[in-house]
């Protein structure tokens, strides 16, 4: 379980941002748009992002037969990252039958391919090359090339994040966090957190939001519990997640109506009146996952009064939307 921990943790490292000509305010759109550079211009990032869509349901429903598609094209080609989600479905058996060997070599690819970016100073790819020569992954370990490399990162994130790059100083802060390549740092960290939340970076605010709320986060982060600044870190969550919403992104809409019902446990009738119409927003955009949790709030009766025929409403739309489990349910 740690091992699939510390996977996942590189695999939110390696996350692209979106293409830039994609535009907010449907998730549909960026998806058409990755879809048909991938398959007209050979654009191996957007077969990247396409399938990261398809695999993790943003805001469409989940197609992993596609998913794994459009990894192996891409990998086949030469996209590391492609490459290092393929080796992660062999090694842990998702969506695939577990085959060591062939996650081995879906590794191996992602790691030549990550070498060769770190070359030209891509700071996640010099962290991703530390991380295989600390984790026996698929070559011996050597601990002084991995702190080769994480210091290389380090040097290449603090650059950035200089530069006012808030996502540098989110990655940034996860180094002294976590040891990597340096000792631990837990003030240096959390001032980085800091600085990247108050920036507008949302994944820092919530990474404090659990820092400061938690007990089971303290080995982690080294943070003292503070429910006090864990719901400052909260409210600044929502409060991007918000503004996003209004300005049209509406896998933003989905996001904070999903942080409002799991972090705020007594709802008022307008807290749920409030969560409810920004997942109808966000559905009637045509966000899937928004649609998929009206569907279970009619059927479970448990955040909104039992509802069947209001369910089924849900279950067409998400037919629509292409869920094809739903479009034989009752």
């Amino acid at each position: 379980m740690v091992k699939l921990f510390k996977m996942c943790l590189v695999y939110l490292v390696l996350m692209q941002t979106q293409v830039s000509s994609a535009q907010p305010g449907n998730f549909q759109l960026p998806l058409k748009e990755f879809q048909h550079l991938c398959e007209t211009q050979n654009n191996l990032d957007a077969c990247y992002k396409a399938a990261d869509i398809y695999e993790n349901q943003r805001g469409v429903p989940p197609d992993a037969d596609k998913a794994l598609a459009l990894y192996q094209m891409a990998c086949s080609a030469g996209h590391g990252s492609s490459c290092f989600n393929l080796g992660l479905a062999y090694e842990y058996g998702k969506n695939v039958k577990k085959n060591k060997l062939t996650a081995n070599e879906f590794y191996k690819n992602s790691f030549l391919y990550y070498q060769k970016k770190c070359e030209k100073d891509d700071a996640d790819s010099c962290s991703t090359v530390g991380y295989f020569y600390k984790s026996k992954k698929i070559i011996k370990e050597d601990i002084e090339k991995s702190r080769f490399f994480y210091l290389k990162a380090i040097d290449l994130y603090d650059k950035s994040c200089k530069n006012k790059d808030v996502r540098s100083c989110n990655n940034l802060a996860r180094h002294y966090r976590d040891g990597l390549g340096t000792n631990r740092d837990s003030n240096r960290a959390l001032f980085l957190y800091d600085s990247s939340c108050e920036a507008g970076y949302e994944n820092s605010c919530n990474t404090l939001r659990i820092a400061y709320g938690y007990n089971n986060s303290i080995d982690r982060i080294v943070a003292k519990v503070d429910y006090q600044k864990s719901a400052y870190y909260a409210e600044k969550s929502k409060y991007l997640h918000k503004a996003n919403c209004e300005s049209g992104d509406l896998l933003e809409c989905y996001y904070l109506a999903n942080f409002l019902y799991n972090n705020y446990i007594n709802h008022s009738i307008k807290d749920i009146e409030y969560i409810v119409n920004i997942h109808e927003k966000a559905c009637d955009g045509g966000i899937y996952n928004s649609c998929n949790y009206l569907k279970y709030f009619y059927i479970q009766g448990t955040f909104l009064k039992k509802d069947i025929e209001k369910a089924g409403v849900y279950i067409k739309k998400l037919c629509d939307l292409g869920d094809k489990k739903s479009c034989g349910a009752s």
